[in-house]
């Protein structure tokens, strides 16, 4: 389907859902880029509700900023005899206000207070492929074509175009590939460094707090006076206990002399 206007770019498509192992669904992310200096709300349909979830299916972009969807379908037996054939369906408009969070979004295009005359469609195909599939070299893309072809092409600018048509979408698909891959692999990258602050904020924490303990008069105080009374309780423990050894061993002459 063409779009009507182009006010945003949607990329990658076709939209490629990978299963990472012991996984049941497969998942990406759709990236929706607002090429206007307006806002855009957005409503996303599927063909396969039951299978699929997109979050945020309705939601806004801010002018010249960028919004993720991610889309996930749940794996079944026949996942990889309908690759291809499931597809998302994507409504977009500009919009004459400010939209803070998903339910204006929601409420707008309730109210369809949108600019009609805006409004872009576009279909996006799903692919599914295994992890073991993805692991496959991308990054030096084969794109077959025939020499001969192309030089016999002639006067004939009807066929060279389809030729050439043919050509382009392939390149263009395999640059999806390969744009998809390093986005993901930036993702995982920005995970682990996320991760790693983390860890050091905690390290950081801990090591403050010690040493507020340390320099902290009554703190020290507090563990002065938990260890004077535990050395009373010990040092009046062991007096009882002489105490009543004396007793036993005195007993017994007393005894006697009476």
């Amino acid at each position: 389907m063409k779009e009507s206007s182009k006010i945003v770019s949607i990329y990658p498509d076709p939209l490629i859902l990978i299963k990472q192992r012991n996984s049941n669904f497969y998942e990406s992310q759709l990236n929706l880029t607002n090429l206007t200096n307006e806002y855009v709300i957005f409503k996303l349909y599927n063909n396969q509700q039951i299978l699929y979830s997109a979050k945020p299916s309705t939601s806004f972009i801010r002018p010249k900023e960028t919004t993720n969807v991610l889309i996930k379908r749940f794996s079944t037996d026949e996942s990889q005899s309908s690759s291809g054939k499931d597809k998302f369906f994507i409504k977009l408009y500009n919009i004459n206000k400010i939209i803070n969070d998903n339910n204006e979004a929601k409420e707008a295009f309730k109210s369809k207070i949108y600019n009609e005359n805006s409004k872009q469609e576009s279909m996006i195909f799903i692919v599914l492929k295994e992890q073991d599939q993805e692991n496959e070299k991308f990054i030096t893309p084969e794109i077959s074509y025939n020499e001969d072809q192309l030089e016999k092409i002639g006067d004939d600018y009807e066929n060279g175009i389809k030729i050439y048509d043919n050509l382009n979408e392939k390149l263009r698909n395999e640059s999806n590939l390969i744009n998809q891959k390093i986005k993901e692999l930036e993702n995982r990258i920005g995970s682990i460094k996320n991760h790693q602050e983390l860890k050091n904020e905690k390290d950081r924490a801990i090591l403050n707090t010690k040493d507020k303990n340390k320099n902290n008069p009554s703190f020290n105080k507090q563990i002065i006076i938990v260890t004077l009374f535990l050395l009373g309780l010990i040092l009046g423990a062991n007096i009882a206990n002489f105490s009543n050894y004396i007793l036993d061993n005195d007993s017994p002459q007393l005894k006697i002399n009476n």
